[in-house]
C-alpha cells in the first residue's frame, strides 16, 4: 500500500484500544454530557485540518483631513502591487471592506489624495484604518525664521544658455536686481474642499487625457500677466518617488523660446520639491513670494526630474520638463505637455501639476501630480484666466451614487460602482473516495473571481474565470461551481463561456461548467520534468446576476464550493470537495463515506450487525463510540477526508506550484504532514518550501 498504509494502521489500532478499554469509562461521560458529535469532533485535532487557504477579513477605513471627515474620496485596495479594487469613502469618510486573504498576501490600502499620501498595510482580521494627514500644514507650524544672505551661493550654473539658480534652505534666491528672491513668506491654508478637488481634478494612477481630457491641449500652460502684480508659489504635495528640483522663468508673446537655450534664466523656487517624511521639508502651504511682473509677462514652470542630490545642488544635466510644450523631448507633439493649470474661482489660485516621466509606453502613468503647487497674485486679477481649465469642483455622478462617473464601471447603473478581484489555485486528486497516488496535480486550476460591487459594497454580479492549468489524471473530469449559502432563485441571467455549461435550478446554486475538463488531444499535461507543457491552457467561465444580497454576503474565496466530478452509471455525479464542503443534489451521494472517505452525511443508528453491512466510514466511527447496543453516530461536521486529517482538495494561494506525477504532495512539500500532524501549529508556511526538482516550475 502507499504511505497511508502504516498511518491507517496505526491511528485504526490506537484509537480502537483508547475507545474500548482506556478511556472508555471518559468516553460515557463526555457522550452523557455533550453527545456523540463531540467527541467526534475531539478525537484527533488533525481532522478539523482546513486545507483551504482562503479566508474572509473584513473592516474599515476612515479618512480624516484638516477640516473633518473626507468624504467621496477615491482609495485603493492592492496586493502587492497589484489593485484589487478601487473604492470611495462614503459621506462620513467611511470605506467598509470585505475581502479574501491568504497567507502570502500583502494586503494594504493606499490614499493618494493630496497631503493624505500614504499605504496602510492591512495585517489582521476585523481591522480599522484611519487616514489622516501625517503632517501639520505649514499655517499650523513655527514660522520660518526671517531670511538671511547666504554668503557661499553658488549663484548660477549654465546648462547651455540656462541658469538653475540653486536654492538650499527654501527662504530666499541670490539677488536679482537687488532683491533676495524667491523668499518664504506668511504660509496659506489648504481646506480639504480645495485638496479634494485638486484630487478629482488629478486623481492618482488616472492618466489625465483620460480622466480629463480638457486639460490636455495645445499651447502654453503658462502663467499669463493680464495686469501687473505680485506672484507667489504655494508647496502643495507631490507624489514622485523623485526628489525633483521646480523652478520659473518669464518670457513674452514676441520672444517665446523655442528651444530650452532660448531661456535667460531659470530661477529655482523649490530646489528639493519634497514633503516632509518624503525626504524634504516641505509642508502643505509652505508660500514662496516670487516677485513683482509687468503687464504681458508669461510665466513659466520647469521641472528637473530627480534634480536635488541632497547636497545642496541640482542636477542640472538631468531631463527637464517644461510648462511650454514644445520645449519637451519627446517626439510626438501629443506625449509633449508635462504640466496641467487649473483655476480655482473660489479662492483665485492656480493649480499646476507636472508630470516627472517621459510620457511614452510604460514609463508614466500620466496623472500629472508628481509636483503639485498653486500661484496666486496681488491683485488676484492680475492673472489671465481667460484660457484656464476651471478646477473640477464636483464630479459628475450620472447614478447618484457617490461614485463619480470616470472612476464609475457602470456610470448610470447604480447596481454596479467598483470591481474587486481574487485568485487563487485548486489541486484535486480524482480517485475518491479512494486516496489515488496523492500527487495533487489530476486536475490543477487557476482562478480569477472579479465582484461586481455597488457603491455600498453590495455584490451584484459574479464573473469566474477557471483556467486549467494542469492535467494528471486518467479520468474525464467535469468540472463544476456551488457557493455557500448562494441559493437558485437569488440567481439570474447565468452566461457560461463556452456551449458545454448548464446551471442547475434546485435549491442551492450549482454551476456546471464541463463535463469534460482536459487538453483536447492530449491525455496529460504540464504534469511532468520532460513531458506535454503548453501554456495555451482551456479557460472556463461562467457570470450571473445576485438578487437580495447585502454587504457582509460573499460569494468568492472561503465561501466557494468548487468541484470535479466523473458522471457516474446513475447518472448522478462522484463529486470530489474540498474538505468542510456539501456536495451538490446531483451527487452520488452511495460514494461520500465510502473507500478511504470518513465523512457521515446523516445520523446513523449504529448496531452490531451494521459491521458487515456499514459503509468504511460507519465502520469508522463505530470503532470510536459503539460499546454494545444502539449507538448514535451523528453526522460529521467534517467532510472530504480521511481518518488522518488529509483531503481529496485543496483550496491554496495562486502561487502555491503543484507536484510533478507520482510525486507524492508530502515528498514534494517536506513540511506538510509536520503541519498535519501538528495539529496546524508547526511549520504554518510549508507551502513556502517546496523540495527541489518535485514541483512543476
Amino acid at each position: 500500500m502507499r504511505r497511508f498504509a502504516s498511518l491507517f494502521i496505526a491511528a485504526t489500532v490506537t484509537l480502537a484500544s483508547c475507545s474500548k478499554d482506556a478511556n472508555q469509562g471518559y468516553q460515557e461521560e463526555m457522550i452523557a454530557s455533550t453527545g456523540n458529535q463531540m467527541i467526534m469532533d475531539q478525537l484527533d485535532e488533525t481532522t478539523k485540518h482546513d486545507f483551504n487557504q482562503h479566508k474572509t477579513w473584513s473592516g474599515s477605513i476612515k479618512a480624516t483631513g484638516y477640516d473633518g471627515p473626507l468624504a467621496h474620496i477615491p482609495l485603493q485596495l492592492l496586493n502587492g502591487d497589484d489593485i484589487l479594487e478601487i473604492g470611495w469613502t462614503d459621506a462620513n469618510g467611511n470605506w467598509e471592506l470585505t475581502l479574501n486573504h491568504t497567507p502570502s498576501m500583502d494586503l494594504k490600502v493606499v490614499c493618494q489624495v493630496p497631503t493624505l499620501q500614504g499605504t496602510y498595510p492591512i495585517i489582521n482580521d476585523d481591522f480599522t484604518i484611519t487616514i489622516a494627514p501625517t503632517e501639520s500644514q505649514a499655517a499650523e507650524s513655527t514660522p520660518l525664521a526671517a531670511p538671511s544672505f547666504k554668503s557661499n551661493q553658488s549663484s548660477i550654473s549654465f546648462r547651455g544658455n540656462t541658469r538653475w539658480y540653486d536654492d538650499r534652505t527654501y527662504t530666499y534666491q541670490s539677488s536679482r536686481g537687488g532683491n533676495y528672491l524667491p523668499t518664504m513668506t506668511t504660509a496659506d491654508v489648504l481646506s480639504d474642499a480645495f485638496l479634494t478637488s485638486i484630487a478629482n481634478s488629478v486623481p492618482e494612477e488616472y492618466p489625465v487625457g483620460v480622466n480629463n481630457p480638457s486639460l490636455l491641449k495645445d499651447g502654453s500652460t503658462s502663467l499669463y500677466m493680464a495686469d501687473s502684480g505680485d506672484v507667489y508659489m504655494t508647496f502643495v504635495d507631490e507624489g514622485a518617488g523623485y526628489k525633483n528640483a521646480v523652478g520659473i522663468f518669464t518670457y513674452t508673446a514676441d520672444n517665446v523660446p523655442a528651444s530650452p537655450s532660448d531661456i535667460d534664466s531659470v530661477w529655482t523656487v523649490f530646489e528639493n520639491f519634497s514633503r516632509k517624511g518624503k525626504g524634504g521639508g516641505l509642508k502643505a502651504g509652505d508660500k514662496v513670494y516670487i516677485g513683482s511682473y509687468p503687464q504681458g509677462t508669461y510665466i513659466g514652470f520647469a521641472l528637473i526630474a530627480n534634480g536635488y542630490n541632497g547636497n545642496g545642488n541640482t542636477y542640472k544635466n538631468n531631463p527637464t520638463y517644461y510648462s511650454i510644450p514644445d520645449l519637451n523631448p519627446e517626439a510626438t507633439a501629443e506625449k509633449r505637455q508635462h504640466n496641467i493649470l487649473l483655476h480655482d474661482a473660489t479662492s483665485d489660485r492656480f493649480v499646476i501639476g507636472f508630470e516627472d516621466l517621459p510620457r511614452v509606453a510604460s514609463k508614466s502613468d500620466d496623472d500629472f501630480n508628481d509636483a503639485l503647487f498653486f500661484c496666486t497674485a496681488n491683485p488676484p486679477e492680475a492673472i489671465d484666466t481667460s484660457d484656464v481649465t476651471p478646477i473640477v469642483d464636483t464630479l459628475v455622478d450620472c447614478d447618484y451614487d457617490g461614485v463619480p462617473d470616470n472612476a464609475d464601471i457602470a456610470p448610470c447603473d447604480a447596481r454596479y460602482a467598483t470591481t474587486y478581484t481574487t485568485t487563487g489555485k485548486l489541486m484535486y486528486e480524482d480517485l475518491y473516495p479512494f486516496l489515488g497516488d496523492y500527487d495533487f496535480n489530476d486536475i490543477v486550476v487557476h482562478y480569477t473571481a472579479v465582484a461586481w460591487k455597488s457603491s455600498g459594497g453590495i455584490t451584484n454580479k459574479m464573473d469566474y474565470t477557471f483556467e486549467l492549468i494542469a492535467d494528471g489524471g486518467s479520468l474525464t473530469n467535469g468540472f463544476g461551481l456551488a457557493i455557500d449559502g448562494l441559493s437558485a432563485s437569488a440567481v439570474s441571467n447565468v452566461t457560461f463561456g463556452n456551449n458545454n455549461g448548464s446551471f442547475e435550478t434546485d435549491d442551492q446554486a450549482v454551476m456546471i461548467l464541463t463535463t469534460d475538463m482536459s487538453y483536447d488531444g492530449y491525455g496529460f499535461m504540464n504534469n511532468m520534468a520532460g513531458g506535454n507543457s503548453t501554456s495555451n491552457n482551456p479557460t472556463y467561465s461562467v457570470s450571473f446576476e445576485i438578487n437580495g444580497a447585502s454587504a457582509s454576503d460573499v460569494f468568492w474565496g472561503e465561501e466557494m464550493n468548487p468541484f470535479i466530478f466523473q458522471t457516474t452509471d446513475n447518472n448522478k455525479r462522484n463529486e470530489v470537495h474540498l474538505k468542510y464542503k456539501q456536495p451538490t443534489s446531483g451527487a452520488d451521494l452511495t460514494q461520500v463515506g465510502a473507500g478511504d472517505d470518513i465523512t457521515l452525511l446523516e445520523d446513523v443508528s449504529f448496531t452490531d450487525a451494521m459491521w458487515s453491512t456499514g459503509s468504511p466510514a460507519v465502520r469508522y466511527w463505530a470503532t470510536q463510540l459503539h460499546d454494545g447496543g444502539t449507538t448514535n453516530l451523528p453526522k460529521t461536521s467534517v467532510t472530504y477526508t480521511d481518518r488522518n486529517g488529509y483531503p481529496w482538495a485543496m483550496h491554496m494561494d495562486a502561487t502555491v506550484k503543484h507536484a510533478y506525477e507520482k510525486v507524492d504532495f508530502n515528498t514534494a512539500y517536506p513540511l506538510f504532514s509536520s503541519w498535519i500532524s501538528s495539529g496546524g501549529l508547526n511549520n504554518t508556511d510549508w507551502y513556502n518550501s517546496p523540495a527541489n526538482g518535485k514541483v512543476f516550475e
